[in-house]
This record gives structure tokens, C-alpha cells and sequence, in this order.
């Protein structure tokens, strides 16, 4: 909350209009006092005159000012949409520009996978199978239960298949997707 001291820019405006309209008001006194051809009473209809004058445009100035400040401050508060075109060409602008600055190999490489359907593939991919909870689990259980098989199986005398690492691989992806599908259930996020 703002002390009693500090202004706000409006307060500060209004104030300094109002000491200028004062200021105006007081030369204007001075000015029609120093002339001898008026007499009192006309004098004091002139001052009254000046001041009402001085008062009326610091309020036309204000108002304007206000009217400037309102409207600029709409214009920087409005949300601008970008639509679905302008965000395709500036994405082909930044490859093009990006590629610019590639060797031949990379630029035929970044052309393959920025392909239209190898990206919306990737991304569908991407978004349900090969999650990085799914992938880290697979690995994590792999390594683990194929070293605990291939433990017992030595200890207890055992010929291992080949299959043991391929099995513990799928259980560990399986438990890692179950990992986020929970997560998400519970919190609500998805990453």
C-alpha cells in the first residue's frame, strides 16, 4: 500500500496542472493590477475571468492527458492473438534462417525430420508410447532384474535364454507408463 507521501503519475499531473493554472491565475492578477486603466471593480471581474480561463484549460489539458495515458495503456495491455499462418511462417523463417548456417549433411538432415509428417509422428509418438518416465523405467528395471537373473541363474547353475534382458526391458517400460498415468491422475500435470 502506497504511503500518504507518494503520488501516483495521475496525482502528480493533476497537482502540477493545478499549480500551473495558480501560476497563470496570479501573473494574470499582477498583469491587470499594474494596468492603471482599470478600476477596481473591473479588476476583480478580470481576475475572476483569468483564474476561471486558467482553471478551464488545466482541465482541458488534463483531461487530455488522461485521455493519452488511458489509451496508451490499452494499447499496451492488449493481447494480441497469432494465428496458426503467422506461426508457420515464422517457424519456415527460423529453420530457413537456422539452416543458413548449417553444413550440407545437416541441412539434409534437419529437412527430413522437420518434415510436416515425421514431426506430427514424432510428436504423437513422443506424447503416448516413449514417455521419459517410460523409457528411464525400462532402462532402470532392465539393468537391475537382468543383473539379479543373471545372478541367481550363475549361483543356482541356470542357462540363461537371452529373452531375461528383453523381459525386464518391457516391465520397466511398463512400470514407468504406469508411473505417469498415475502421476497425471493424481496431480493433474502433465510436464
Amino acid at each position: 500500500m502506497a504511503s500518504p507521501e507518494t503520488f501516483t503519475p495521475k496525482q502528480e499531473k493533476t497537482e502540477q496542472l493545478s499549480e500551473a493554472a495558480n501560476e497563470r491565475s496570479e501573473a494574470l492578477k499582477a498583469k491587470y493590477e499594474s494596468s492603471p486603466e482599470v478600476s477596481g471593480e473591473r479588476n476583480a471581474e478580470a481576475i475572476n475571468e483569468a483564474r476561471n480561463a486558467a482553471q478551464h484549460e488545466a482541465q482541458a489539458i488534463s483531461k487530455d492527458k488522461i485521455t493519452e495515458s488511458s489509451s496508451f495503456s490499452k494499447e499496451n495491455t492488449a493481447v494480441r492473438r497469432v494465428t496458426k499462418s503467422e506461426k508457420n511462417i515464422a517457424y519456415k523463417e527460423t529453420l530457413d534462417h537456422i539452416r543458413n548456417e548449417m553444413s550440407a549433411p545437416e541441412k539434409t538432415f534437419s529437412k527430413i525430420i522437420h518434415n510436416p509428417a515425421v514431426e506430427n509422428a514424432s510428436d504423437a509418438i513422443g506424447n503416448t508410447l516413449l514417455r521419459p518416465n517410460a523409457i528411464l523405467g525400462a532402462g532402470i528395471c532392465g539393468f537391475v532384474l537382468s543383473g539379479l537373473v543373471y545372478i541367481l541363474a550363475r549361483h543356482f547353475g541356470y542357462v540363461l535364454s537371452g529373452f531375461e534382458t528383453i523381459g525386464a526391458l518391457l516391465v520397466g517400460f511398463i512400470l514407468g507408463l504406469l508411473y505417469d498415468f498415475f502421476k497425471t491422475m493424481i496431480t493433474g500435470k502433465k510436464n
